[in-house]
């Protein structure tokens, strides 16, 4: 990876009267000792860092931010590859309902194979009971984990 420097000067401003306010500077005349200065005005204090030093400084920042990004979990299905299996869940046909098609509700798996139950989703396929936003997470989450052995195990 490689850097650039520009002496555009730089400065923070304290969102609060706690903070420092600090000017940034680079001396790009050329030459040995270039360097950049950090200069706190409020304590008047300087620090020269060798232009030489800041790939590293830079390096040393970017990992600080990654670690505080938020670790990606991996992917753990809600559901088992045996429970679809055994309700013979139709992916293509739930993603069908859950595109609106509420009236293919009956081909996209066997109700009575479910924790819901037959009549719970008889109710929706009736229209007794709309497809609630938990109902449609769930379908969701199946479609998810079909999706999840078929790649890892197809």
């Amino acid at each position: 990876m490689s850097y650039t420097l520009h002496n555009l000067g730089y400065e923070t401003v304290p969102s609060d009267k706690t903070s420092y306010s600090t000017r940034i500077t680079i001396d790009d005349e050329g030459g040995e000792g270039e360097c950049i200065l950090l200069r706190a005005k409020e304590i008047d204090a300087e620090l020269p860092i060798d232009i030489d030093e800041w790939p590293f400084i830079v390096q040393a920042v970017e990992r600080l931010l990654a670690d505080r990004q938020p670790k990606k979990e991996a992917f753990k299905p809600a559901v088992t590859e045996e429970f679809l299996d055994e309700m013979d869940f139709g992916r293509v046909e739930t993603m069908e309902v859950l595109s609106g098609a509420s009236e293919i509700l009956h081909k996209a798996f066997v109700w009575a194979l479910t924790p819901q139950g037959h009549y719970y989703w008889s109710d929706r396929y009736e229209g007794k009971v709309g497809l609630s936003d938990d109902d449609k997470a769930l379908l969701q989450s199946w479609v998810d984990a079909a999706d999840y052995y078929e790649k890892n195990n197809g």
